[in-house]
């Protein structure tokens, strides 16, 4: 899938990404969360 990720900029770009979407799914998480409270 990552041909090249044993580049280290590379690691560094594929941990940014999955940072990143997880970042957005627990905002998510958090708006839905808020949502049902109300």
């Amino acid at each position: 899938m990552f041909p090249s990720a044993s580049s280290q900029a590379d690691r560094k770009f594929i941990y940014s990404l999955s940072a990143l979407n997880q970042f957005q799914r627990e905002q998510e998480d958090r708006s839905s969360n808020a949502r049902w409270a109300f």
